[in-house]
């Protein structure tokens, strides 16, 4: 399997991501193995847990985005924030509505 390129390693299915993970753990240790193993596993946490309510229509306006209704410091934070943090968010998105 070849290495992921960074515009196209969200477009994989998580078998493909879980497949080229488990071949680079086998691999000896390099710089670049060791940022492609952390883009997928990335990929991996944002495709397994909850998904992101944003609508692609971001206007911020009275401290939270009219759109998807998070505040820019739950936007800024929603990568890399815990599935228990992200259904925290969700349910403030939940009643602000």
């Amino acid at each position: 399997m070849s290495r992921f390129c960074k515009r196209h390693v969200g477009e994989r299915s998580l078998e493909e991501l879980r497949g080229r993970l488990a071949v680079l753990h086998e691999q000896k240790y390099s710089a670049a193995r060791a940022e492609e193993i952390s883009r997928i596993e990335v990929t991996i946490r944002t495709k397994e847990g909850p998904q992101s309510p944003c609508e692609g229509t971001c206007r911020i306006m009275v401290g939270f985005c009219m759109g998807c209704k998070r505040t820019l410091e739950e936007i800024a934070m929603w990568r890399d924030a815990s599935d228990e943090t992200k259904q925290q968010i969700l349910e403030r998105v939940r009643v602000r509505n």
